[in-house]
């Protein structure tokens, strides 16, 4: 997978994970997934979940990304799941390197069977015992030194030979002696400040017809192979390899300000060997805070809305009911008043009593 197809992979988990919130602020969602990687057997830091949310890294293995999937749940949750997952940097580098070396390997096998095989020209050459003995001889291909060797039963002719410095090709055409061999070396090794740039006009009309063609970034054409040796290796010096982001205290332009090269060339460099963001972590971290601590305010603040709204509905609701009480006790107070008004005035009549006959 490359860098462009695992950097928006990495963007499009990042829109899943804030699209399937459903309601729910970030701190909610992270407790969930905490709670369903423990119950996993998995431990998720903080840090590791902003990450995603940053889009600057991918969950590790599949058993993670399907835990993320169901943590955020509906057809968000589904999407994660169903992502492709990034091939990581340190894997895809580890794989290359054992298969460079595994090409340099049996090409030098194959040389060494080559070598093995063949017939070195002879010499006689009179020995201290008064015997003439026959000297293996090799000639350099570059300079046409010739150097002889005491042949030995138990050794082969290539060992002597390349015990002395050679090296033997599988015919005499590539076959070097040690001071070619170190002159070869030392011109594979050239400085940045030695290399000069030809020819500028027409290198950047064949940079941007190149850029048409093949969508390569412009920066990546303009420097040399050299300029990005070196700078991947400054990069990868002050690369957090695990957060897949520079260490703290760096970034592109910072680099880029120390070894005096475009920013340009830096981001394209970092974009195609590591990927990541070119930021200071630091600045990001800090960032990624904001962003977390305004979604929690936006939490927040809808929580206070829903409350105000219950606040307001049981206001009037109590003023509904002070009014039908108040009622009530004005209906109450004039029903007194007329029973008072009738007791006064049944007070006031005496009743008639009947005559009495004495019997």
């Amino acid at each position: 997978m490359t860098d462009g197809v695992a950097i928006e992979t990495r963007r499009q988990l990042s829109r899943l994970i804030y699209d399937g919130l459903a309601g729910r602020t970030l701190a909610t969602l992270f407790r969930q997934l905490a709670q369903g990687f423990a119950d996993a057997g998995e431990t998720l830091a903080y840090e590791t979940f902003v990450a995603w949310l940053s889009a600057s890294s991918f969950p590790a293995n599949r058993k993670r990304q399907t835990l993320l999937g169901n943590a955020v749940g509906g057809a968000c949750g589904e999407a994660i799941k169903k992502l492709p997952s990034p091939a990581f940097r340190g894997w895809r580098r580890k794989i290359m390197s054992e298969t460079e070396a595994k090409k340099m390997t049996t090409h030098a096998q194959s040389r060494r069977e080559y070598s093995r095989t063949r017939q070195f020209p002879t010499i006689s050459h009179k020995g201290e015992d008064g015997r003439t003995h026959l000297r293996p001889v090799i000639e350099c291909s570059a300079c046409h030194t010739r150097e002889s060797v005491v042949r030995q039963s138990t050794t082969h002719d290539t060992d002597l030979f390349e015990k002395k410095g050679w090296e033997v090709g599988k015919n005499h055409a590539h076959d070097l002696c040690p001071m070619c061999i170190k002159e070869r070396d030392r011109a594979k090794v050239v400085k940045m400040e030695d290399h000069v740039k030809k020819n500028g006009e027409d290198m950047a009309k064949v940079a941007d017809r190149l850029t048409e063609v093949r969508h390569v970034p412009a920066a990546m054409l303009e420097m040399s192979k050299e300029d990005g040796r070196i700078i991947s290796r400054l990069i990868e010096d002050r690369w957090d390899e695990q957060g897949g982001c520079y260490k703290p205290g760096w970034s592109d332009a910072k680099l880029a300000e120390e070894v005096k090269r475009p920013v340009e060339w830096i981001k394209a460099r970092r974009e195609l060997d590591f990927g990541g963001t070119g930021e200071d972590p630091g600045i990001v971290d800090f960032l990624k805070a904001q962003v977390a601590l305004s979604s929690e305010l936006a939490g927040l603040r809808s929580e206070m809305d829903l409350l105000a709204g219950s606040v307001s509905e049981l206001s009037s609701a109590h003023q509904k009911v002070q009014r039908q009480l108040e009622k009530y006790r004005d209906g109450h107070n004039a029903l007194a008043g007329k029973a008072q008004r009738l007791q006064e005035v049944a007070s006031k009549l005496t009743p008639p009593f009947p005559d009495r006959k004495a019997g």
